[in-house]
């Protein structure tokens, strides 16, 4: 398997951690803040664990239990699919400014469901679920470089390169 899924909700500012405990060793993984909206976020297994065969428990912290909730959902391992652009004709999106410095701004011919920007290594660096024909993505925290941003909706999924400044 190649990344682990999950589905989180949080409130009131709580930005969890998620770590995969395996033969005691424990790397952190943090998830944003979602203030009341469910999130869907992949985590490549080579990040949380060098060995997932000797995974054994999982370990949410970042809530106080009461007011600070953290709710998680859709636990579950799984294998991508190669990381590129693919040439799927009936799903179409606009992407600009491409190169860009600070965003690029996506128009969808279609509801964007969800939202995954990867770098060339196949690493997630950005998860989103903007459930909306138009969307931005915020580059200005991403080194210079090519990305692939995997978009999915509910006629298809279509990759676009992007090129950050």
């Amino acid at each position: 398997m190649e990344f682990l899924h999950i589905d989180v909700w949080t409130v009131d500012g709580v930005a969890p951690n998620i770590v995969v405990i395996s033969s005691g060793t424990e790397v952190q993984n943090p998830i944003p803040n979602g203030d009341g909206t469910w999130q869907s976020i992949d985590i490549p297994v080579a990040g949380i664990t060098g060995d997932l065969t000797r995974a054994i428990q999982f370990k949410f912290d970042g809530g106080n239990g009461s007011s600070t909730k953290i709710y998680v959902d859709n636990l579950y391992f799984w294998k991508g699919m190669s990381v590129g652009v693919d040439d799927s004709e009936s799903v179409e999106f606009n992407v600009f400014p491409n190169p860009s410095g600070d965003y690029w701004n996506i128009k969808g011919s279609h509801t964007i469901d969800a939202m995954q920007v990867f770098d060339m290594q196949g690493q997630l660096v950005m998860s989103t679920t903007p459930d909306t024909s138009t969307a931005s993505i915020n580059a200005s925290d991403l080194a210079s470089g090519v990305y692939i941003a995997k978009l999915s909706t509910a006629q298809g999924v279509k990759s676009v390169k992007l090129i950050k400044k």
